[in-house]
């Protein structure tokens, strides 16, 4: 299942009033729990898919069409805090250095 896929299931941000978008309401509606199976998959197996980048490294883009690369994944954090750090990733021209926090489910987010 392809991230893309994943995000399939997020509900489009509807504007308001004039035509401007409410950030609150992006907020709720972009943190919506994903539906069964998907809400089931374990953290650890994700953390795995990272780590082995089992992914199509090759055509990861952002929503703008930015190519992505995975240059570093990190390494895995065994305290608390972040799940890797030092993790390398260039998006477009500019490579980004720093921590790659993982979950499974928006709920484990604090906005």
């Amino acid at each position: 299942m392809w991230l893309r896929d994943l995000l399939a299931f997020l509900p489009a941000p509807k504007p308001r009033g004039s035509g401007k978008y409410d950030a609150k309401q992006l907020v709720a509606q972009s943190l919506a729990e994903p539906v069964a199976p998907f809400s089931a998959i374990p953290e650890r197996f994700v953390h795995d898919i990272w780590v082995g980048r089992m992914f199509d490294t090759a055509r990861i883009t952002t929503t703008t069409g930015a190519p992505v690369q995975i240059v570093h994944t990190g390494e895995l954090n065994r305290d608390a805090g972040p799940d890797f750090t030092s993790a390398h990733v260039r998006i477009g021209e500019t490579t980004w250095r720093g921590d790659v926090e993982i979950h499974v489910r928006s709920s484990d987010w604090v906005v």
